[in-house]
């Protein structure tokens, strides 16, 4: 597969603001969209943009605050309950939730089915992460914030 320049531009920026995902075994899973950001990306929603702001989809139930209890509640919306543990289990789709050292929420992330972490990067690419430390930083956090999951929704034919 060829890289385009963009790729190869993008993979820069990427490595500078996230220097740990070198080790995190990552690679970039989507071009880039401005359509939608890392909240909605967790929420599989990638027709908009969600945030607690006046500006942007946030579900009704949820506060419009940038509190880990509000994303908790807009999260509870989709089916999701807080659980202990980021480890994969097998039946259930987990989600984290990066926070800054005052607390509040930045960043949230995706397991997939196959215990992969998948990220969304604000207008970036999205991204696989074999783990949740590889986007430890100054600008997003820590994943300790809020972790949730929900059963795996069954598809039938």
């Amino acid at each position: 597969m060829k890289v385009s320049a963009a790729d190869l531009q993008y993979k820069m920026n990427i490595e500078v603001a996230f220097p740990d995902l070198v080790q995190a075994d990552y690679s970039i899973s989507s071009p880039f969209d401005r359509r939608y950001n890392c909240i909605a990306w967790v929420a599989e929603d990638i027709g908009n943009w969600w945030w607690p702001d006046a500006y942007s989809y946030w579900p009704q139930n949820a506060p419009r605050q940038v509190t880990v209890s509000s994303f908790q509640k807009a999260f509870e919306s989709l089916g999701y309950v807080k659980c202990d543990s980021h480890d994969f289990e097998i039946g259930f789709c987990k989600i984290a939730f990066y926070v800054d050292p005052d607390g509040k929420p930045t960043h949230g992330a995706r397991q997939s089915d196959k215990g992969i972490w998948l990220s969304k990067l604000g207008n970036w690419p999205d991204i696989e992460h074999g783990s949740l430390d590889g986007l430890y930083s100054d600008t997003y956090g820590r994943a300790v914030g809020l972790i949730m999951r929900r059963p795996v929704k069954m598809h039938h034919a």
